[in-house]
């Protein structure tokens, strides 16, 4: 299956390839220009959205190796830091992802609002895992009061984990009627998650039908084929 007119991946197999490209590309960059740590950090996202697609260990280590080198050649009060708390939180290193947002509020230049709207979500997002939903829900209303619906999906996972289906799936809805762009890959995902909210209730037909919807709107992706 090949990119849709838009040039936007509609299979695993083309999201993956044009990954390896930025990937390559960042670490040409690296090389030419090792002592600025934007460079590195670009280099960090591409193995991050790797790791992402691929779950791979290595890819997660490749983009800490890349995180390794901007802060070794950072000035203080600067740095990749949104992107280690990301890495981080997605390897449940949770106070670890919580010292680097820490970190960004002692920057030289403040975050702007679409910034501060993600950490604020961001520990919503370790609030939640911590199990302390309050606190996370709190960090979801902060986020949003920066950036409305800042946080619905967030929310959707939020509600989905305190046990209230209904209101998870509205919050899915939400974010499908928001999305700016409905790539394949995001749209999947949202089938996907719909998927195990059903899965949860034990309603497998229903899941299985959001699974294989989700398989044919982004094919070849092995989390949707695991499920």
């Amino acid at each position: 299956q090949q990119p849709s007119t838009a040039g936007i991946p509609s299979d695993y197999e083309s999201a993956l390839g044009r990954i390896d490209l930025a990937r390559d590309h960042a670490r040409e960059r690296e090389v030419e220009r090792p002592n600025e740590w934007l460079i590195h950090d670009v280099a960090a996202r591409a193995w991050l959205a790797r790791a992402r697609l691929t779950g791979s260990f290595e890819d997660y280590a490749e983009a800490e190796s890349a995180l390794s080198r901007a802060f070794a050649v950072a000035v203080p009060r600067t740095g990749p830091h949104m992107t280690a708390a990301v890495l981080a939180f997605s390897m449940h290193r949770l106070a670890a992802a919580e010292r680097y947002l820490d970190e960004i509020g002692r920057y030289a230049v403040p975050p702007d609002p679409g910034e501060r709207a993600e950490l604020a979500a961001m520990r919503g997002d370790i609030a939640l895992y911590r199990g302390e939903y309050a606190d996370a829900l709190a960090a979801y209303d902060a986020a949003d009061a920066i950036a409305p619906a800042a946080s619905d999906f967030r929310r959707a996972v939020y509600h989905s984990k305190i046990g209230r289906p209904d209101l998870a799936e509205d919050y899915f809805l939400r974010t499908e009627r928001a999305l700016a762009q409905r790539t394949p890959q995001v749209r999947a995902n949202l089938e996907l998650q719909r998927g195990i909210l059903d899965l949860e209730r034990g309603r497998w037909d229903d899941a299985l039908a959001h699974f294989r919807k989700a398989d044919r709107i982004f094919p070849g992706h092995w989390l949707i084929e695991e499920h």
